[in-house]
């Protein structure tokens, strides 16, 4: 517990990932939150209709978007400007950005100014996810001391030797100025590429600290699982104590069969062998018991939401070995262009089902949910409704 009453998660996990504005391709992201268990989910060029709810964190240009699975995380600060977003925990704050590859290199070295500015006067432990479409060989080179512990991390679409790239850009150089400036070193590691469109295969996605924020960080890897879009997630962890709100006595109770709650405590009272000389310890270990045994709990929130099930669960599985399976084509010379052809085409008819089964599945949701409210105006809907008004973003607290 620190100083301040709050609770401190050991880890704090993160997604993040390029959606190029597909409805399905952010409806999947939001699944692979949940069943990863995701504190924060990051988003590049997320779909502009889905963000327009309030429980998306967002920037101007809504080219960035964050969304708190977890509801507890204790944000102190947000700021959100046509170039990034800024969220500031209690020992460090986290900057996403993204910058788009068809502005100029005037443009570009304006933009990484602004943010790096912002991010050099903090003074603090900062983690930066982005999108800068930059390519350079220096990334994960160690840099010289600056005294600020900084972390910068993301999906920036730069490319390096270090991760297969052949060239180097303008960016990419202006970029790493700035990193060592700052005193960042790189952390990315594996060699799963994060970006592939047809027969281009991309390592841009960089994650990048000083030294001493480094050792806070663990598990950053590319997934291999199918996103619908041409990026990759990006998952890690910070091993930093991030502090949560305390959950109040509400918001840990539920209702409790008290008919079981009686007949629970009368059995184990019989079972003693002298009720006469029960203790008070003896009977309040007894009612505790019985109330844990009829207090109607919810093992955990669920790992997947509404719209999914076994049969989209299946399909996506199918798509993830068909999108492996133009990779692999690719490397073998022998095999005809056709047969190139039509494992790319199998990739996206099975890409289109898996769009179709996941909007039929909301579909099917929300009308059972409006049947539901017609029968019973108490039920489903009403506790929908009333939880969205309970569970408050961090930020608006």
């Amino acid at each position: 517990m620190s100083a301040w009453g709050q609770k401190a998660k050991d880890v704090m996990k993160v997604l993040q990932t390029n959606l190029g504005r597909g409805r399905g391709a952010h409806d999947l992201a939001y699944v692979t939150a949940k069943q990863l268990g995701v504190d924060i989910l990051i988003v590049n060029e997320p779909n502009k209709s889905i963000v327009k709810s309030n429980d998306w964190l967002k920037d101007r240009r809504c080219n960035i978007a964050v969304f708190f699975l977890n509801k507890k995380l204790e944000v102190y600060s947000t700021k959100t400007t046509g170039e990034y977003i800024h969220i500031r925990f209690r020992d460090y704050a986290m900057y996403c950005c993204y910058i788009s590859p068809n502005i100029s290199i005037e443009d570009f070295e304006s933009r990484v100014d602004t943010l790096m500015n912002s991010l050099s006067a903090q003074g603090e432990e900062v983690i930066v996810l982005g999108d800068i479409n930059s390519k350079s060989t220096l990334w994960g080179s160690p840099l010289s001391a600056q005294g600020e512990e900084v972390i910068v991390l993301g999906d920036i679409n730069s490319k390096s030797t270090l991760w297969g790239s052949p060239t180097n850009d303008r960016r990419g150089v202006y970029w790493t100025e700035w990193m060592a400036a700052l005193n960042l070193v790189a952390l990315n590691t594996g060699d799963t590429p994060t970006f592939r469109r047809g027969d281009c295969r991309s390592y841009i996605d960089v994650t990048c600290s000083t030294q001493e924020m480094a050792r806070k960080f663990r598990d950053w890897r590319v997934l291999k699982e199918d996103s619908l879009s041409d990026h990759a997630y990006i998952f890690f962890q910070t091993t930093d104590n991030c502090p949560t709100k305390k959950s109040s006595l509400r918001s840990g109770f539920f209702p409790c069969d008290w008919d079981a709650f009686i007949l629970e405590l009368e059995v184990r009272i019989a079972g003693m062998a002298d009720t006469a000389k029960l203790s008070h310890q003896q009977c309040t270990k007894a009612i505790k018991a019985a109330y844990k045994n009829s207090v109607r709990r919810v093992a955990g929130s669920n790992t997947s939401p509404y719209c999914w099930n076994d049969t989209i669960s299946t399909k996506r599985t199918e798509c993830t070995s068909a999108r492996r399976a133009p990779t692999r084509l690719a490397r073998n010379n022998s095999v005809p262009d056709i047969v190139k052809t039509e494992a790319q085409n199998s990739y996206r008819v099975l890409k289109k089902q898996l769009c179709k089964l996941i909007r039929q599945e909301k579909r099917k949701q929300w009308l059972t949910l409006c049947k539901k409210l017609e029968e019973d105006i108490w039920g489903d809907g009403y506790r929908i409704a009333v939880r969205e008004l309970k569970n408050l973003t961090p930020y608006d607290r």
